[in-house]
């Protein structure tokens, strides 16, 4: 506010014809214009930085439905759901489950990839409505290896229904989390981390 006061008078000056002052007047101008660019062109520099980290953080949330799972408890879902887990990105990434009750007949599996979060909304995974179940230890899992450990898997409102092996497990990990899910019924135990350290 005081800026503007001291260039409003200064501009009065030059307009009753002191020049020296009308020549500040335009020094001072030119010199708040330089600034001010600078600064816009930092301003926007920042936004499109931000426009870049934040469209790969988008495309990291993908839809089963989008891979062509149903979820009417009808079809086989299994393919479906496992492109979409192959599609999340090594750097990690989300995948949602919309509400609906998912046919599987396979172990689901996403391996190798850190910072993997698979978002329920309480959908229900059925492992076992298949005509022909065959033998499976994990119905779904999430896991590295002995040698590289994956970093901070997470699974999160799923619910799991199946007849044989582990219910949901996640192995070779570290700060694994498994929160709001449920294990209807499984053949060993509902919810299993192995080989890892930090699971809550």
């Amino acid at each position: 506010m005081r800026q503007a006061e001291e260039w409003g008078g200064l501009v009065r000056a030059g307009l009753a014809g002191d020049d020296a002052t009308a020549a500040q007047a335009r020094r001072r101008w030119d010199r708040y214009r330089r600034q001010h660019h600078r600064e816009h062109s930092a301003l926007h520099a920042l936004f499109f930085l931000l426009i870049g980290l934040l469209q790969p953080l988008a495309a990291q949330t993908l839809d089963v439905r989008q891979y062509g799972a149903t979820g009417d408890g009808q079809t086989d879902d299994t393919a479906s759901i496992q492109r979409c887990l192959d599609a999340i990105p090594g750097a990690g990434g989300m995948a949602v489950f919309p509400p609906g009750t998912y046919r599987c007949s396979a172990t689901l599996t996403v391996s190798g990839k850190d910072n993997v979060t698979l978002a329920g909304q309480s959908a229900l995974l059925d492992f076992t409505s298949a005509a022909d179940d065959p033998p499976r230890e994990h119905s779904l899992l999430l896991t590295g290896s002995k040698d590289r450990p994956i970093a901070n898997p997470r699974i999160e409102g799923l619910r799991v229904r199946a007849r044989k092996g582990y219910g949901l497990a996640i192995g070779h990990f570290t700060n694994a989390t498994i929160r709001d899910c449920t294990v209807e019924q499984s053949g060993f135990s509902g919810l299993y981390c192995f080989f890892g350290t930090g699971c809550l």
